[in-house]
């Protein structure tokens, strides 16, 4: 029922159904108004198109701007397959975080 998730939610709602200029809407709109408060979502986001290089700066500046989601990355679906890429696991090591090896 936030507004903010509510957008973070179509976006990604859309990017499924394969609404790309809808979520891409949507996205630029979180990141336009949010991108400050909301980094590991529109990370998320672009871990769900598989962009990665987007994915980690939007990880990156999250943490910069000291986002407590990023301690929660683990947990977001979104993010899980990527857990065995080399990028990630030293991102999770700088957060503090530590993926479980496989």
């Amino acid at each position: 029922s936030d507004p903010i998730y509510r957008v973070w939610a179509l976006s990604l709602a859309e990017e499924a159904r394969r609404h790309r200029a809808e979520s891409d809407r949507l996205l630029n709109q979180l990141i336009d108004k949010h991108g400050d408060a909301m980094g590991v979502q529109i990370a998320a986001s672009y871990a769900q198109r598989r962009q990665s290089d987007e994915m980690f700066k939007w990880l990156d500046h999250a943490l910069e701007k000291q986002d407590p989601g990023v301690k929660g990355i683990l947990f977001i679906p979104f993010f899980r397959s990527y857990r065995n890429d080399p990028q990630f696991l030293v991102f999770a090591q700088k957060v503090g975080v530590m993926p479980t090896p496989r």
